[in-house]
């Protein structure tokens, strides 16, 4: 059974995901580059049309809620 409100994925991965995976794995292990973080940030900020400030990158969206919630009260939203 397929479940599609689960966001599964009847297809499995395109034949390109496993391709590029191979080629990035052996980089997963390093940390990220700051500068590449940076531009991120901007081009985000970008699209969102907000100043830069008011991206802030995060791997795990409870820690960032925990911030959010404790740091800058109500309002707002973050993606």
């Amino acid at each position: 059974m397929i479940h599609l409100n689960l966001n599964e994925n009847a297809f499995g991965p395109s034949p390109n995901v496993d391709i590029a995976l191979r080629n990035e794995l052996p980089r997963l292990s390093r940390y990220a580059d700051v500068t590449a973080a940076h531009t991120f940030v901007e081009q985000i900020a970008v699209y969102e049309r907000v100043p830069v400030e008011q991206v802030v990158l995060g791997e795990i969206l409870g820690e960032l809620g925990l911030y959010f919630g404790s740091e800058k009260g109500s309002g707002g939203e973050f993606l």
